[in-house]
């Protein structure tokens, strides 16, 4: 909510406090802290992002589309070459390289915080996640949960991280 932009009075509190306000949510005038979801000030780094990523998820399911998609592929392309160079076919030409993270569903997904991390360079290089599960997923041969690979647009895999990554470059 922009508070410099509309009236924030019967949102306000005493206390340094961070609210998170859902799109097309519905005013209660009397329960006001039906509005939005309240965190504390003093939590770490991680715990807001937890609460970012869980509250995207939360306004997703109420219909609201952000601009980052968190979502698993619906289609886990094929590691054939021929499949790969289709792939970027759907991508914006400035596209040379794109990422697939393999993980499991949960609520501390590597992907969705990479995503997050990379949204400034979705035009140069894009993040989706991947099922690990999925079948074509198998077809990989991934070694560990989570997995990344990096393709480029003639569907060569330039670079295949297994788990977290074994130094810092590759973290």
């Amino acid at each position: 909510r922009n508070c410099a932009d509309q009236s924030c009075d019967n949102t306000r509190s005493k206390d340094t406090t961070i609210r998170i306000f859902h799109p097309n949510t519905i005013a209660n005038k009397f329960v006001l802290s039906l509005l939005w979801v309240q965190l504390a000030s003093e939590n770490d780094k991680e715990y807001f992002l937890e609460a970012i990523l869980y509250n995207l998820d939360v306004a997703t399911g109420k219909g609201f589309s952000p601009l980052v998609n968190l979502k698993f592929m619906r289609n886990v392309p094929n590691p054939a070459q021929k499949h790969l160079s289709g792939f970027f076919k759907s991508l914006p030409a400035t596209v040379d390289h794109a990422a697939l993270i393999f993980e499991t569903a949960g609520r501390s997904s590597v992907g969705k915080k990479v995503i997050l991390d990379m949204n400034k360079h979705s035009d140069v290089l894009p993040v989706f996640r991947a099922d690990f599960y999925d079948p074509t997923a198998r077809k990989w041969k991934l070694v560990s949960n989570p997995s990344m690979v990096i393709l480029d647009r003639a569907g060569n895999i330039v670079e295949h991280v297994n788990g977290l990554g074994a130094d810092d470059r590759n973290r």
